[in-house]
């Protein structure tokens, strides 16, 4: 079995936020909304996000604050299924999401994703990422955004995220 990779030609980055106090302000640069996959990993946390992300946009004009959506497993598949639907007419911009919309999500123009937090494993980080820019004629971003103070996890994380992070951020 032949195993076919596709280079997809992307600007990785770190964002790093000084402190828990200030994270979720750290995802602010979302409020661009630019086409934009931001996964969690925990729940509360997408929710605190979607609370402040929100209510930055309500600020906005005209109203914005409706182009910002979640995707839950928790949700009704009908849920599920408009917000899904509205996030590829681009009706929705800036979808946040848990694991939900992992397999299956195969939407061309998002520009960026975003993982919040280091996630698991390398692989989980690679394939999140890799939903930026399916489209060849894009360019799209992937960027890891966390606290300083997940530093914490560097000892229990998958060896080769470890080394990722790590040069690509020098502590």
């Amino acid at each position: 079995m032949k195993l076919k990779i596709r280079f997809i030609e992307a600007v990785l980055a770190l964002t790093v936020c000084y402190s828990i106090d200030t994270m979720y302000e750290g995802l602010e640069f979302l409020l661009d909304f630019k086409k934009t996959i931001a996964y969690f990993d925990k729940l509360d946390e997408l929710t605190k996000a979607f609370r402040h992300l929100a209510r930055k946009a309500r600020a906005l004009e005209p109203r914005p604050d409706h182009q910002i959506g979640c995707y839950l497993a928790d949700l009704t598949a009908e849920i599920k299924k408009t917000h899904m639907s509205k996030f590829q007419l681009g009706e929705i911009r800036v979808l946040l999401s848990t694991d939900a919309a992992g397999m299956g999500c195969d939407i061309s123009d998002v520009l960026r994703v975003v993982q919040f937090r280091f996630p698991r494993d390398i692989t989980v980080l690679a394939q999140r990422l890799g939903r930026a820019a399916r489209n060849p004629s894009l360019q799209g971003s992937g960027i890891l955004v966390y606290p300083r103070t997940d530093n914490r996890r560097l000892n229990t994380m998958d060896a080769t995220l470890k080394d990722w992070v790590l040069w690509n951020n020098p502590l």
